[in-house]
């Protein structure tokens, strides 16, 4: 993996919403329009009973709802939210929507927009970690005390074209953190499934 920026504070710290799915009945909860950010597609009815991370990161020109979608003359298949879930049923499974407009990465800032994006990525992972494993314990004298314990929930990343390069960047970021909820990213992490990503350059694209 190439080198990757430092992870600054903010990209952890600004706020960025989590949108869920209603039931495996409905509508996805995402649609074409910009869903930057994370969307929650299916989890298990007890959120920490989940036993594995699915998360989707779509490539150049793509969107978080376009890239998975097949769609004829009659019906539509959000596949990561029609399908997975009935495969998978114990799994959180996740898109990741960030601007993947071609005009803003082939040229000379491409490279700090890949480690922008695989710092928001990364950020929002760890705080959906966080949230989801917090517990709320009473001490012996009686006091509150709010812990967030390692996740240690496997992740597995599923990244087209330049969301493949994005992951890695986030990998990189992860693995060099001081902080060891953000490391435990890396650390957790299962398996990548590249699908045409460019490793060797935008012309050996698939």
């Amino acid at each position: 993996m190439a080198s990757s920026p430092s992870l600054s504070e903010a990209s952890l710290d600004s706020p960025e919403p989590v949108r869920s799915s209603a039931s495996a009945a409905s509508a996805p909860p995402i649609s074409k329009s910009p869903n930057i950010g994370l969307t929650k597609l299916h989890e298990p009815e007890d959120p920490n009973s989940a036993i594995v991370d699915i998360f989707f990161v779509h490539g150049l020109t793509g969107n978080a709802y376009s890239t998975w979608l097949h769609q004829d003359r009659e019906t539509k298949t959000y596949w990561p939210y029609d399908l997975l879930p009935k495969d998978y049923p114990d799994a959180r499974i996740l898109a990741f929507d960030y601007d993947a407009d071609i005009t803003q990465f082939w040229g000379p800032a491409s490279s700090n927009r890949v480690g922008n994006h695989a710092e928001n990525l990364l950020g929002a992972l760890s705080r959906l970690r966080a949230k989801t494993n917090t517990v709320l314990t009473i001490s012996p004298e009686r006091q509150l005390i709010l812990t967030i314990p390692q996740d240690g929930r496997k992740i597995v990343f599923i990244a087209h074209s330049l969301g493949g390069l994005v992951t890695e960047c986030a990998l990189n970021l992860s693995r060099s953190s001081p902080q060891a909820d953000i490391r435990s990213i890396e650390q957790d992490t299962l398996g990548i499934a590249f699908l045409g990503t460019p490793h060797y350059g935008s012309d050996y694209a698939a």
